[in-house]
């Protein structure tokens, strides 16, 4: 990171100056630059300017032209430098400040928090997306140093300069949310107040969604179907002896439209779906290739996984109250949107040669990997997808339809390699902080954040809350002491600690 040279009330030559602050009217911007007009004298302030005491050995003003090429509110407005009084400097129209000022100076508020870091990523984009439409180029690769301007309260780049790379910069970045959110500084002292007022419940929504995080997770081999969307409990998190999955019951919603499956694909390999749904693998004879991996899978269309997110996020403070007695406070209840299953097969076996194998009269023709289509059922609104045993989920064989198929047992004995299995979950989790935030702004609008409330009012499904107490309670058979509901009418009880 470049040093910031705090400057006070000292007179220094700057060279250039007749730039100005093209560029904020829109993308393309209005004119100026570094200039090269004669040398000023100028008594700068440190309120008035940035210095970034960078400037170091003979190509000062090829760096200077280049930084005064290109014009855009994302990017750092050059006005000159300075090789003047002890120091040596580019100087930025506006003073700004860096990235971690303006993260401490909103960390007291989870919703500016989370609204600034999404707003940074949407600034970097659009410097991005003009660098790439003026130059032909990505700025991933080139070394950049991000700022936040004070005048427009957005962050900026200064490209060229840095001891870090653009795509490090983004990297460390939270992700893009496609919500049209308010404009606001990301300077403002009361951002925190301004965005409770201005945020509607889908913009919020919206933004909540896409401020979490993403996890995975191999389920045991055991499993034998998975529904989505599930919510993964980790066992240190629940009166549970191993993690286990409970589907979010949002009944008759998904239908089979709202679902993706994708084929089995390996790198250098060639596949092939068969009519029977099956998926035929043809291994290159790779003296070189020991090992190879696959992979299939299937989970939520995009526009579907985003809505759960805001359905589940709706109420899912309400979900937690009613599941208090068995899931810790504070435990993150991970969401499965996708399922993807991995094959792993290795090759250096003894006797082992994708043309047959080395064994007295063993057949030498090309010999074919077949593994199972991804089986996906529409049970009540919800997806199931069949995860099978291992040792249904392959087999070989010499024909090329794979109607005749081999047994394991004579696959094992002429020398075919057994493929290994694994299935992943995944999707998005938020953390304590992130749900506080929703409990707070549902607060902010006048909704009890522990009810279904803001849920009916946005039109959202409702989880069958009763069809998730009775899951838990066959993993758990934990009953606690019966306590009144206080949201449901007199005379309703339930048998979680729901008091």
């Amino acid at each position: 990171m470049p040093r910031l040279v705090a400057v006070k009330s000292q007179t220094i030559n700057i060279h250039g100056g007749t730039g100005g602050n093209g560029g904020r009217g829109g993308v393309q911007g209005g004119g100026g630059g570094a200039g090269e007009g004669p040398i000023l004298s100028y008594e700068i302030r440190a309120e008035s300017v940035t210095l970034t005491n960078n400037l170091v050995g003979s190509g000062i003003r090829a760096k200077v032209q280049e930084a005064g090429r290109y014009r855009h509110p994302s990017l750092a407005q050059l006005f000159g430098f300075t090789c003047s009084a002890g120091v040596n400097a580019l100087i930025y129209h506006d003073d700004m400040m860096t990235i971690s000022q303006i993260r401490t100076m909103h960390a007291q508020s989870a919703l500016a928090s989370t609204y600034v870091e999404l707003e940074l990523l949407r600034h970097f984009y659009a410097a991005n997306l003009y660098w790439e439409e003026n130059t032909g180029k990505w700025l991933d690769n080139l070394p950049g140093t991000a700022w936040i301007r004070l005048s427009t309260g957005k962050l900026c780049l200064d490209i060229g300069d840095g001891v870090e790379r653009c795509c490090d910069i983004r990297a460390h970045l939270r992700s893009f949310t496609p919500a049209e959110l308010p404009s606001f500084k990301l300077t403002e002292n009361e951002l925190h107040a301004k965005l409770l007022c201005a945020l509607k419940l889908t913009e919020f929504h919206t933004m909540a969604a896409y401020s979490g995080w993403h996890f995975s997770y191999t389920l045991p081999s055991s499993t034998e179907t998975i529904t989505l969307p599930s919510i993964w409990i980790p066992s240190d998190g629940a009166d549970l002896k191993l993690p286990q999955t409970l589907a979010i019951p949002f009944p008759k919603h998904l239908t089979s439209n709202d679902i993706y499956v994708q084929s089995w694909y390996g790198h250098t390999l060639c596949s092939e779906v068969m009519p029977t749904g099956w998926t035929r693998v043809e291994l290159p004879n790779d003296p070189d290739q020991d090992s190879y991996h696959l992979s299939a899978g299937a989970g939520l269309e995009c526009h579907q996984a985003d809505n759960v997110m805001k359905w589940w996020l709706s109420q899912q403070n309400y979900v937690c109250k009613h599941l208090q007695s068995v899931i810790a406070a504070g435990v993150p209840l991970h969401i499965i949107t996708d399922i993807c299953f991995h094959c792993f097969l290795n090759t250096q076996l003894d006797g082992f040669t994708l043309r047959g194998t080395f064994m007295t009269d063993a057949p030498l023709n090309k010999v074919y990997l077949f593994l199972f289509p991804p089986q996906v059922k529409v049970l009540n609104g919800q997806l199931a997808i069949t995860n099978p045993s291992d040792a249904e989920k392959y087999y070989w064989a010499f024909d090329p339809a794979g109607l005749d198929r081999l047994t394991h047992e004579s696959a094992e004995e002429i020398g075919l390699p057994t493929p290994e299995f694994s299935t992943e979950v995944d999707g998005p989790t938020w953390n304590e902080c992130e749900y506080a935030m929703i409990r707070e702004f549902h607060s902010g609008k006048d909704f009890d954040p522990e009810s279904q409330d803001v849920a009916i009012a946005m039109g959202y499904p409702l989880v069958d809350i009763e069809a998730w107490k009775k899951s838990v309670q066959e993993l758990t058979g934990k009953h606690s002491m019966d306590c009144r509901d206080k949201e449901v009418d007199d005379g309703i009880y339930y048998s979680l600690g729901l008091c």
